[in-house]
């Protein structure tokens, strides 16, 4: 399984890198993926758990687009060959 995730997004409405999304090569059981954004103080800002869903810079209960800045990303996923479930996290910056 490979799993590619970007560090920085600019999801600014120009038709471009407007979406953060993981990218993922493998067995991956797409019914037990969960994707999550966290902001600086941990606070769940985003979650999804279709891997062709990803954040397009809106806070999911403010409905605001997000500040720039640093963000955390989490990937949980289970591979479907052995039933392994993997977690990934990383940081994300949002650019406008």
């Amino acid at each position: 399984m490979i799993i590619y995730v970007p560090n920085a997004f600019t999801p600014d409405g120009d038709e471009r890198n407007n979406v953060f999304t993981p990218s993922i090569l493998g067995n991956v059981d797409e019914y037990a993926y969960t994707f999550n954004i966290y902001d600086r103080w941990g606070e769940l800002i985003f979650t999804s758990h279709n891997t062709q869903v990803g954040w397009d810079g809106i806070h999911a209960y403010t409905h605001r687009p997000v500040q720039d800045g640093v963000y955390t990303w989490e990937v949980i996923l289970k591979r479907k060959t052995n039933d392994e479930f993997m977690k990934y996290h990383g940081m994300v910056n949002v650019i406008r």
